[in-house]
């Protein structure tokens, strides 16, 4: 089944895979999970902590890309799932941790890292099946299939 929306939110809550296009060409096909993961743009996990602690150790925790601490609020971005709890358990490790929150990456965000100028838009499509130099690249057709 093919479903086509601009509201990013309910594309988001209904489909398995999404398609991006940019100016008439796809520019990436795969679950929303893994365009996060192409991209680095995992989650971002805010804790808020007894009293700001130091981030050093957050810091170094693979997946971890930005860490930040603002009064008793610290933000890490992660690029991938597998960094969330690690990061969680070093903040517990230096402060007490009284209030968790998780941000998923929103599909918008992804939409507009995908088809920015300014970015990677010249990117080559993201895809689950990789191209090959037996293969060529992987394109899909008006009907769906992959060619």
């Amino acid at each position: 089944m093919f479903f086509s929306s601009h509201i990013l939110d309910e594309v988001e809550r209904v489909c398995d895979r999404v398609a991006i296009l940019q100016d008439g060409a796809l520019s990436a096909v795969n679950s929303v999970e893994n365009l996060r993961s192409d991209l680095g743009m995992g989650a971002v996990v805010e804790a808020t902590v007894d009293e700001g602690p130091a981030t050093e150790a957050v810091a170094t925790v693979d997946g971890v890309t930005d860490v930040t601490v603002a009064d008793s609020t610290v933000r890490v971005s992660c690029a991938t799932p597998r960094a969330k709890m690690p990061a969680l358990r070093e903040i517990d490790q230096v402060a007490t941790v009284e209030d968790v929150a998780v941000e998923e990456m929103s599909l918008e965000a992804l939409f507009e890292a995908y088809t920015s100028s300014d970015g990677d838009g010249d990117r080559e499509m993201a895809s689950e099946s990789p191209e090959t130099p037996e293969s060529g690249p992987s394109t899909a057709t008006a009907g769906g299939e992959r060619a």
